[in-house]
């Protein structure tokens, strides 16, 4: 069977289009949250290929997706723009999640593995390091993992989806430098908030810590 490597180290073992667009999708996404794709910045379609290696059909099925999403925007015969970080676009995405995931919080209670969510909240609670990139995605991650747990444990796929897609724009932030910031070390307190009232089955309580 004929195998292909890619940039990233994805291997490809004779792909469809659409599984190339996919895998595409997947690197380029995971590079604009993690802001290797710099915000606000300026690409062309070559400058994509080299990066990362995917053919110009998949790429463009990729940025299409991201596009849905308002991750990066096409410039006719310009190429593309990444999506700039903007505090409205940051007062928005927090604003939804007040909204929604109090509501996953309170489902959640009483059905989220409570020590899953412990050991969750001991790997994202170390200290930042500054210039640590591997620590910040570690604690990221683990940010990321414990909430969505919360969210799938609410039994709502479509609650959790869009979970997903907030906690993915916030992401961004974080690694813009918000997890370097004193208030992240306050959202890892109100984690310990969270678990404790969700132990107890206590929803309104974690709906209000959320």
């Amino acid at each position: 069977m004929h195998s292909t490597e890619v940039a990233g180290g994805v291997r490809q073992d004779n792909p469809s289009v659409e599984r190339l667009s996919d895998q595409a999708f997947g690197r380029l996404y995971e590079a604009i949250i993690r802001c290797e794709l710099t915000p606000g910045a300026l690409v062309s379609e070559p400058q994509l290929e080299q990066a990362f290696g995917f053919s110009r059909v998949a790429l463009r099925l990729a940025v299409d997706r991201l596009g849905q999403m308002q991750l990066i925007q096409s410039l006719h015969r310009r190429g593309y723009r990444i999506a700039p970080i903007t505090l409205r676009d940051v007062k928005n995405t927090f604003e939804l999640r007040t909204i929604v995931e109090p509501a996953a919080a309170q489902q959640a209670a009483s059905r989220v593995d409570v020590n899953r969510l412990r050991a969750l909240n001991e790997r994202c609670s170390k200290p930042a390091e500054p210039g640590n990139r591997a620590l910040e995605a570690e604690l990221i991650g683990a940010n990321r993992e414990f909430h969505m747990l919360i969210a799938q444990s609410a039994n709502n796929e479509k609650l959790a989806a869009l979970i997903e897609q907030l906690l993915g724009d916030t992401e961004r932030v974080y690694y813009f430098g918000l997890v370097r910031d004193p208030r992240f070390k306050q959202m890892q307190h109100d984690h310990t908030l969270l678990i404790d009232a969700l132990a107890r089955g206590d929803g309104e309580e974690a709906a209000r810590v959320a």
